[in-house]
């Protein structure tokens, strides 16, 4: 509103609500992210109002829910200060939120740094591959597939600010996220979301413009019947998803709390990682069934034959135990 006026911002809000992008993000139960991205915008807002530290402990708030957020939001930064002349604001902002940010998880920067010098060798299997790129749906899948009438206009406002020099921080906010998905920096499919974010919130101002543009009867029509099949698909779609976590593999996995001594627990699809890292108390290890990987320890295990993974299907072998439906016990 305060970038663009109040029809924009009424446009994008409308935007937001039908954003398949957003609504899979919002499904796929990243919190912290989300919480993240919020902040992150705060931040942003605060540099447009001259509110220098209070942008800062946005963003360093940002970094502390959710480090991997803080990279494109301190990239915008500095262009931003670059661009407006404003140097020494950014410069505060940046060193803000990358210092309180380092000082909260300064016992995890070994392996953060360990991440990044695996990732840059190209030393990594399949297994890692997923959790190098973010897990999220990847570029290709975001522009084929998903709903993105709203991008367009987006880049049209970015051309808009560009011609007019008043490049707002939102416009490089998503030409820095949109450039850490062209280079496949580390974990680039998570700022395929803060990229969407950024055209939500840009594209208002060129639908704006658009629907001011719409004088005649059938034009006005055209374009509620767009906006109408818009939000009824979206609605379709959010309605016939089902959770990540159905209620009988979350009892199934509640079920384990407290019980077989912590056992490591086999999963072979990361989109349960969290679910049964967060509720289970069991340490996971992510990793393919074919060449039944709880072999190789000398200490029993579980295995998750989780609804969306592949199943092991143990042959007659004293070995194996069926706990419950989906879970196993291995006893070497």
């Amino acid at each position: 509103k305060d970038n663009f006026g109040k029809n924009a911002a009424v446009w994008s809000a409308f935007v937001y609500a039908v954003s398949l992008p957003q609504f899979l993000f919002y499904w796929s139960f990243f919190l912290k992210m989300e919480i993240a991205i919020m902040l992150s915008l705060f931040a942003l807002h605060a540099y447009t109002r001259n509110r220098t530290y209070a942008g800062g402990l946005s963003a360093a708030l940002a970094g502390i829910v959710h480090p991997v957020t803080l990279l494109p939001l301190v990239g915008t930064l500095v262009a931003v200060g670059i661009a407006d002349g404003k140097k020494r604001d950014t410069f505060i902002m940046a060193v803000i939120a990358t210092a309180l940010t380092l000082t909260t998880y300064a016992h995890d920067l070994s392996g953060y740094i360990s991440y990044i010098a695996i990732y840059i060798s190209g030393g990594y299997g399949p297994v890692q591959a997923g959790l190098f790129s973010g897990h999220f749906v990847g570029f290709s899948f975001y522009h084929d597939a998903l709903m993105l009438f709203y991008v367009p206009f987006a880049l049209l406002a970015i051309v808009w600010c560009l011609t007019e020099k008043r490049m707002s921080p939102i416009a490089w906010y998503a030409l820095v996220n949109l450039a850490l998905i062209s280079t496949n920096a580390i974990f680039h499919n998570r700022f395929i979301v803060l990229f969407d974010i950024s055209c939500i919130i840009l594209a208002g101002t060129g639908l704006s413009a658009f629907a001011i543009r719409q004088k005649t009867f059938m034009g006005k029509g055209i374009l509620l019947m767009v906006i109408m099949m818009l939000a009824g698909y979206t609605i379709y779609e959010s309605a016939r998803m089902e959770p990540l976590v159905n209620r009988a593999e979350f009892n199934e996995l509640l079920t384990l709390q407290g019980k077989y001594n912590t056992m490591p627990l086999f999963i072979n699809n990361a989109t349960y990682r969290q679910f049964v890292a967060g509720y289970t108390e069991h340490p996971v290890i992510v990793t393919p069934f074919k060449n039944e990987p709880w072999k190789k320890l000398s200490m029993p295990s579980l295995i998750y034959n989780a609804r969306r993974g592949t199943p092991f299907i143990p042959k007659d072998d004293a070995r194996f135990s069926r706990i419950s439906e989906r879970i196993l016990e291995y006893a070497p």
